[in-house]
C-alpha cells in the first residue's frame, strides 16, 4: 500500500560556494526533522519550508532545502531507538511523530504559556520503554 510522503531535495554548499544535490529524503508529513534553526528545533516535515537547514550526521555540514515534493511511495517505517532519533539519507530525523501540525505544543493559561517541543514529549512518553 502507497501512503503519501513528502520527498525533500536538499543541497550541500561548499566553501568555494558549489552546491552538491544529494539523494532526496523521503519521510511522512508528521516524521519530525531536527533543523539547525534554534527558533524551530525538531518541526514536523510538514513545516519545513524551502531554504530551512537541515541538521546531519556529520556536525559542521547543513542541507539546505531546496523543493518539496508530495509523493505517493512504499516504504514507511517507524524504528524505535533509544536516543529517539536516527539518521536516514545522511540528514538527522526523528523517530516520533508529531501530534499535531504545528511547530510545539503549548500548554497554560492566557498570560502564561509553555511551548513544548513534540520531539521532548514523544521522548519524555517513551522513558518506560527504554
Amino acid at each position: 500500500m502507497k501512503s503519501e510522503m513528502l520527498q525533500i531535495k536538499t543541497v550541500v554548499s561548499s566553501s568555494n560556494n558549489e552546491q552538491t544535490t544529494i539523494a532526496p529524503l523521503r519521510i511522512s508529513p508528521n516524521h519530525m526533522v531536527m533543523t539547525a534553526s534554534s527558533s524551530k528545533g525538531t518541526i514536523p516535515a510538514s513545516q519545513l519550508q524551502v531554504g530551512d537547514e537541515l541538521l546531519t550526521s556529520s556536525s559542521d555540514v547543513v542541507r539546505r532545502v531546496q523543493k518539496i515534493d508530495t509523493i505517493l511511495a512504499h516504504g514507511m517505517y517507524a524504528p524505535f531507538t533509544p536516543s529517539g532519533k536516527i539518521v536516514v539519507d545522511g540528514i538527522l530525523v526523528s523517530t516520533y511523530i508529531a501530534f499535531e501540525d504545528n511547530e510545539g505544543l503549548e500548554f497554560g493559561v492566557s498570560s502564561w504559556l509553555v511551548k513544548i517541543s513534540h520531539q521532548w514529549m514523544a521522548h519524555a512518553g517513551s522513558f518506560p520503554h527504554r
